[in-house]
Formats: C-alpha cells, structure tokens, sequence
C-alpha cells in the first residue's frame, strides 16, 4: 500500500526522491479512490525500485492541495527530479496508468 504522504514529509518523500513518485491526491469517501487503492498497491509491488507510490489526504494537507492546484479526486501526479512531469484525473484502470508511468519514466 502506497506510504501516506503529509505537508511534513512531502519535501523528503517527494520532491527529494531518487525515483520518480506517482502521488494520489485522494479524499476519504472517495469512492473512485477506493477503487483505484488496489491497482496502486499492485503497481507499488510491480515497480519496486524504480517508481515510488505515495497518498495524500487533500482534506488534511490543503497547503498541498493548493499548491497543486488540485480539484478533484483522485489526482495522479508524477513528479520526477522534483517537479511534475505529468497528470491524471479519475478512476483509471490498469492498463491506462502502466502506460502513462512508462511514457513518463523513459
């Protein structure tokens, strides 16, 4: 299951990261992102060690929320060398964000 990421913790979880980190800005209630959590956590396993998977809770980090100008759930961002490289919105399925990671991560 993807580390769950606040305000504290974003620089170093982040922005800092060796490997490019796909985050889900998520909300509690979210049905779309309670479907998407099993396809993250299966992502989390299947790109051990090259991509990170962090959450954030857009409810409790809204400097975050803010500064990414997110508005709706869930958000997928991929940050690489510290900036966003890319950006999805929605319930995705499986296939859509492997291709998406390997777009952005070649």
């Amino acid at each position: 299951m993807p580390k769950k990421v606040g305000t504290d913790t974003f620089r170093a979880q982040v922005l800092e990261a060796q490997r490019p980190v796909v985050a889900e800005f998520y909300a509690d209630g979210c049905v779309p992102c309670r479907r998407l959590a099993p396809i993250l956590s299966a992502l989390e396993e299947e790109y051990a060690g090259t991509v990170d998977f962090v959450k954030i809770n857009t409810g409790a980090n809204e400097a975050l929320t803010q500064t990414y100008g997110i508005l709706a759930s869930p958000t997928l961002i991929l940050f690489r060398d510290g900036a966003e490289q890319a950006r999805l919105r929605g319930a995705v399925k499986k296939p859509e964000l492997i291709k998406w990671i390997g777009e952005q991560t070649l």
